[in-house]
């Protein structure tokens, strides 16, 4: 654990870009960025979501290569989510 590097926790809220009512959006979640860099490994950046509605807790985390931003690509599958009826 040593080797991962978290930011600060904040709360977002999901569904932004869903156009759904209240009942459907994901609401307000935890976002946490976090780095990892082992010693002769490949350094990589993420992005976890802790998700609580209706009586459930989810955990989303995307995890990738700091070439890549898996920040951005959860982000956006967050802002589009919705719940099902």
């Amino acid at each position: 654990m040593e080797y991962i590097v978290k930011g600060e926790p904040s709360w977002c809220e999901g569904s932004m870009a869903a156009g759904v009512s209240p009942s459907l959006s994901l609401g307000l979640m935890s976002r946490i960025n976090f780095t990892f860099s082992p010693p002769g490994g490949v350094r990589g950046r993420g992005r976890a979501y802790g998700i609580f509605r209706n009586g459930y807790s989810v955990l989303l985390i995307a995890y990738g290569p700091s070439e890549e931003n898996a920040q951005d690509i959860l982000e956006g599958i967050v802002d589009l989510a919705i719940l099902s009826d």
